[in-house]
């Protein structure tokens, strides 16, 4: 019917796999290089975007959630020496040698 019909649009080659790896690693790109400071904002747009293709059995949102998940720990990892150093002048190397 109908459905069939409207739906085999969604099937044609404009969403096709290689297309989905290609959005998930520009996405990956993007996030890493700094695009979005609000990621709890982008990560909610990137979510409903997977899910507005669960409707044609084309669901990736399991795909979404790594690569963020990647790109925070990258970032706190970065982050976190930073905080630990008491002073800007101090190294971090000796904030391990700093008696407690």
């Amino acid at each position: 019917g109908s459905s069939y019909v409207e739906g085999a649009l969604f099937y044609s080659p404009f969403i096709s796999p290689p297309q989905v790896w290609q959005f998930l690693h520009t996405l990956e790109g993007d996030l890493r290089r700094g695009v979005g400071m609000r990621l709890d904002s982008l990560l909610g747009q990137c979510m409903y975007f997977g899910l507005s293709f669960s409707r044609i059995g084309t669901d990736f949102r399991c795909l979404i959630a790594p690569i963020f998940v990647r790109v925070i720990v990258g970032n706190f990892r970065l982050i976190l020496p930073l905080s630990l150093c008491p002073r800007p002048s101090m190294t971090c190397a000796s904030v391990l040698l700093w008696p407690s």
